[in-house]
């Protein structure tokens, strides 16, 4: 009793959520409802016509074949023939509209579900795999508009056929009418149950199609660690046993749908034979004309023919509300809170920063297990350089996260300017702050285009300055094309030296107020080490800068070193000082370099 009263909510609630899914999606449709309204009218018009084809059939076989009437009979298949000219013009518009409707809607969803991924926050790509996401946007997408495109005008079209036909059938005979609608009750049934298996069929379907799109995902983007380790094989057969999911579960949709069409089939049959039956006899009776009979089997098939439609359109819509659920579920995704705008006062930055009693930690549960920051508190005056060192995990990279606001603490205050980091609109700060990691993403364009990626108002005198402010013209200037090289993806038609220096070109470029170093020549060699030193001593001057180097040589020569270590500063002073103090720096600075 329980299981049943289970199975009846779960149904409910599946007729509840997609009536809000079709709400929903019914908000896209908005702005396209005058060719909405055309697709209709076509759909309309294309429907009428096939109406009229078998009645034109019984009045061609009644009055003039029986009668033997050529010249009637001409009449007729002229008029049959415009029509069905008529019925291809009409079904043409429908289709082009239909296609137009749901392609243009697919845009709009596309362009919303990828504007909204840029705006989510750092933490929910820490979570959320990238395959899974370019699932949504291409796969889920193409789903919903099968939806626009074949489901939604179709549906509206097959059900005035439906309409149509019943009365038109109504008119020819109530008997055979009453003989053929019998049908109609064991075939809602089966559609039913058709809907319900199908639906949790598509949400497996879809769940595996999203983890073939992950692992592409990692294994494209780490072929060279997987060819290094020689994990081919292992990798070859975690892809075939995802594969082999999507495919249990792809054809487990194609055998629901191949029990179904049977039949729905055999039901037909059996009412074209019932009519046959009680139609011929009625015919030899002379109590039904011979035309009447054969227009009665054509609004049969036709009858039926909206039904299997129907039937295939759940298929559709099925696997559409599927991925429409999986991409409103994204949409709905917390976004950043609107932002507070800067005082007008304050039209740009001094590039003061201050941390006071910070306490962070990238577990965002209320009990949170591990602080990566505890009780930070520090000061940096504006144009002042300081350095943040450490072992690997003290927290320094954290503290840049927080200062970009790609995450924020979970107590404390960040100040900049001596305004609350959280009151200072997002775009303003990004654009006052630059950061060089040692992993900077190149995209694939030109150096130019990356160079100014940030405002693509700069002109290109600006961007050769920047360049050779950081020592990065020189090796432009050896390229084919110069500053319009094309640059592969992630950079990978440039040494490691050379992305390096486009990133700092790239960040400079814009004259920052405040600029993060984060490890960005831990891994160049000496000699484009030299050069990127050389850069750094003069484009450090007037900014506020924060410098986080493993290679502890790269920050003699700042303001302040600051020393960090399981999550709190230990140390604070200038090289030498520290070195004096015989503590942590001294023990970093030893071990380096003896």
């Amino acid at each position: 009793m329980h299981r049943k009263a289970s199975k009846q909510t779960s149904e409910e609630f599946d007729k509840t959520y997609d009536i809000r899914i079709f709400r929903r999606l019914l908000i896209y449709i908005k702005p396209y409802k005058f060719l909405i309204s055309f697709a209709i009218l076509f759909s309309l018009l294309h429907a009428g016509v096939n109406l009229m084809l078998p009645w034109l059939t019984k009045i061609a076989i009644d009055d003039y074949i029986l009668l033997s009437n050529l010249q009637g009979l001409k009449k007729i298949v002229t008029i049959y023939f415009v029509l069905i000219i008529t019925s291809a013009l009409f079904s043409f518009g429908m289709m082009y509209l239909v296609q137009l409707i749901g392609q243009l809607i697919i845009r709009d969803l596309r362009v919303q579900t990828f504007s909204h991924i840029q705006r989510l926050r750092v933490s929910f790509f820490d979570h959320t795999p990238v395959g899974r996401l370019v699932t949504r946007v291409t796969n889920d997408a193409e789903a919903i508009n099968n939806f626009f495109s074949e489901s939604i005008v179709r549906i509206f079209t097959d059900v005035f056929m439906l309409i149509g036909i019943i009365i038109v059938m109504l008119k020819l005979n109530l008997k055979l009418s009453l003989i053929t609608f019998s049908v109609i009750p064991p075939l809602i049934f089966i559609m039913n149950i058709f809907r319900v298996k199908v639906r949790k069929v598509y949400r497996r379907a879809r769940k595996w199609l999203a983890k073939i799109n992950i692992h592409l995902n990692e294994t494209f983007t780490g072929i060279k660690i997987i060819q290094l380790f020689n994990q081919e094989h292992k990798n070859h057969r975690k892809f075939d046993d995802v594969n082999y999911k999507y495919y249990q579960a792809t054809m487990q949709q194609i055998i629901i749908y191949g029990i179904f069409m049977p039949i729905s089939g055999l039901l037909l049959s059996c009412g074209i034979a019932v009519i046959i039956w009680r139609g011929g006899g009625l015919v030899i009776q002379g109590a039904l004309s011979l035309g009447t009979l054969v227009a009665f089997l054509s609004y049969i098939r036709m009858f039926f023919r909206p039904i299997h439609e129907i039937a295939h359109q759940f298929d559709t819509i099925q696997s559409s509300f599927a991925a429409t659920e999986r991409i409103f579920k994204l949409l709905d995704t917390k976004e950043f809170e609107p932002q507070i705008k800067l005082p007008k006062t304050l039209s740009e930055l001094r590039g003061e920063i201050e941390f006071k009693n910070v306490w962070f930690s990238y577990d965002t549960t209320q009990s949170v297990s591990k602080w990566i920051l505890k009780d930070i508190s520090f000061r940096v005056r504006a144009g002042e350089r300081i350095a943040i060192v450490g072992p690997t995990g003290a927290g320094k990279t954290s503290i840049i996260n927080l200062l970009t606001q790609f995450y924020e603490p979970q107590k404390g205050e960040i100040l900049i300017d001596q305004i609350p980091i959280q009151d200072i609109d997002r775009s303003f700060l990004r654009t006052n702050l630059a950061v060089i990691s040692q992993d900077d993403f190149i995209f694939g364009g030109t150096i130019k285009d990356n160079i100014r990626l940030r405002n693509y108002k700069l002109s290109d005198v600006e961007i050769k300055r920047a360049a050779e402010a950081v020592n990065a013209h020189k090796f432009i200037q050896r390229m084919p094309q110069g500053y319009e090289q094309s640059v592969k993806e992630r950079g990978a038609n440039l040494s490691f030296g050379e992305l390096q220096l486009l990133s700092f070109a790239r960040a400079l470029a814009t004259n920052p107020k405040i600029l993060i170093l984060d490890e960005a020549t831990r891994e160049v060699d000496s000699e484009t080490e030299k050069l990127i030193q050389n850069a750094i001593s003069r484009l450090l001057e007037g900014r506020t800068s924060i410098v986080i180097a493993h290679r502890l040589s790269t920050i003699k020569d700042v303001d302040r070193i600051l020393v960090l270590y399981n999550g709190k500063i230990i140390e604070e002073g200038i090289h030498q000082e520290l070195l004096d103090k015989n503590g942590a720096y001294k023990t970093l600075y030893e071990f380096q370099y003896k």
